[in-house]
């Protein structure tokens, strides 16, 4: 059975408060991510907010194949474009073995099944996030790209109260999403140090709160929580001097610096299939940037561009012709064909980005799974159930009278 018990916690002596919090300039390991080192008396920590709508951002779980990781060597070396990179959930230390339901890049570290206790945070392909309460079961479903699991902390803009270790000074890192589930939030607070004990779950959540999490979970606690940042290394280092190996990390991902694959097409007329040699191409980012643009190449009005993997809108325009309008996927490392067949005319087709594959935000109750079974509320103190039938006066009076004749039997 779970619970959760969200409580205001008291700023006084429990949370930073925000006016006196003091954060150094705002940092930007890359477009669409802000970083701040932020200190409030002796908590120190550091916030990531990472804009999950704009079209250079990504997010990656690691895969099961690349447990065993430090987080600098995983985010250094294995991710391509990676800009932050934190752990991603509590996990065995026997076999690296996340605890909890986790997906990394579309496969899902098989063994894994949503844990009692624990919040999901999922991820589609386009990042659109959702967050399900630690109540909530959560399958793991088709649409999942990056799943990581939790400790609940914050629940509708709310810090929850810490139960049992987690009230302890510690190293502790969240991640939430917002309340549109479009900005990732992530926290690391440093601990075990001189100058930083640490803070318990009710500090961490107040702290992502703050930062702008509607949702959020708490993803590594100890020695296991860091944060790293391209260009910098570790921003928030172990407690231990040097990172521990884990399982599963999280990386928010630069994509116009991630991996490339090839676009490629011919342009041709839609009556007859005459190839359009004077068709000039322009592409698109989803949010309207430009990504490239030129003309075609061969006498068969073929065309490429090498672009970072992820979704573009693409455009072929020739003279006397109805501007043409393609949305396609750049494959990592790949080729990926975006042929224009045009018509004659003015004027141009329109066409947008697929949608996300389903609404951000917090996790509809019910979505997903089946609420845990015996969700009513634990009896209060004494044993009574809630919605038990009560007993009848003469009932009662019955049971006194009896209970007294049996002990003045028994003298």
């Amino acid at each position: 059975m779970r619970f959760v018990f969200p409580l205001l916690i008291c700023a006084a002596g429990m949370a930073p408060g925000a006016a006196v919090a003091q954060c150094a300039a705002d940092e930007a390991p890359s477009v669409g991510v802000v970083l701040r080192r932020c200190t409030d008396g002796d908590v120190r920590w550091v916030e990531v907010v990472a804009d999950l709508a704009s079209a250079d951002v990504g997010a990656r779980v690691s895969r099961p194949m690349e447990r065993g990781a430090v987080v600098e060597e995983w985010a250094g070396a294995v991710v391509s474009g990676a800009a932050i990179a934190v752990p991603a959930g509590p996990f065995r230390f026997a076999d690296l073995e996340p605890v909890g339901l986790t997906v990394g890049d579309g496969e899902h570290w098989g063994t894994t099944t949503d844990s009692p206790g624990l919040g999901v945070l999922a991820l589609d392909a386009r990042q659109a996030g959702v967050l399900a309460p630690a109540e909530q079961v959560v399958p793991v479903e088709p649409w999942m790209h990056d799943v990581l699991s939790g400790v609940s902390i914050v629940r509708d803009g709310v810090a929850l109260a810490c139960r049992d270790e987690g009230c302890a000074a510690a190293p502790r890192t969240g991640v939430g999403l917002s309340e549109d589930g479009r900005s990732l939030v992530i926290v690391a607070a440093a601990g075990w140090v001189a100058d930083a004990p640490g803070v318990g779950d009710g500090q961490l959540g107040q702290l992502l709160a703050a930062a702008g999490a509607h949702d959020a979970v708490r993803v590594a606690e100890g020695a296991t929580s860091t944060m790293w940042a391209r260009g910098e290394g570790l921003v928030m280092p172990s407690s231990d001097g040097a990172s521990r190996a884990s399982a599963a990390f999280l990386a928010v991902v630069d994509l116009s610096a991630g991996v490339t694959g090839r676009l490629v097409g011919v342009v041709e007329r839609m009556e007859d299939n005459r190839a359009l040699v004077a068709a000039r191409i322009r592409v698109e980012t989803s949010d309207g940037t430009l990504a490239a643009e030129g003309g075609t190449l061969t006498d068969r009005a073929y065309w490429t561009f090498t672009l970072p993997a992820r979704d573009y809108v693409v455009r072929a325009t020739v003279a006397g012709f109805r501007t043409s309008c393609r949305v396609c996927t750049v494959e990592a490392g790949g080729e990926s064909w975006c042929s224009q067949f045009m018509v004659r005319g003015e004027g141009m087709e329109t066409c947008a980005p697929p949608p996300r594959g389903r609404d951000a935000g917090p996790w509809p109750a019910g979505d997903a799974g089946r609420p845990v079974d015996g969700s009513v509320e634990p009896p209060p103190p004494g044993g009574c159930a809630i919605g038990a039938t009560a007993p009848r006066p003469g009932a009662v009076w019955l049971l006194l009278l009896s209970t007294l004749l049996l002990g003045l039997r028994r003298r």
